[in-house]
């Protein structure tokens, strides 16, 4: 079964470009969980995924986004 180019393996250069668009989205690290501020926390999001597809790297959707950037934190 062959894999989609979206589920790929992220490279280095991607996860250091992650990293920095969520350091610049101060809401994403808030750890707040009130309505307003889990709504900035998807618009910081929405934001992050436009930036990093406008990059030309394997596009990805903002699920795909969070959870390698939870994977990230975990390591």
């Amino acid at each position: 079964m062959d894999k989609d180019k979206s589920s790929a393996h992220y490279t280095e250069k991607e996860k250091m470009l992650l990293a920095q668009l969520i350091f610049e989205e101060t809401a994403i690290e808030n750890k707040k969980t009130g309505s307003t501020d889990l709504k900035e926390k998807a618009e910081a999001w929405e934001r992050v995924t436009k930036k990093y597809t406008s990059q030309g790297l394997t596009p990805r959707t903002s699920k795909q986004l969070k959870k390698c950037w939870d994977n990230m934190k975990q390591r």
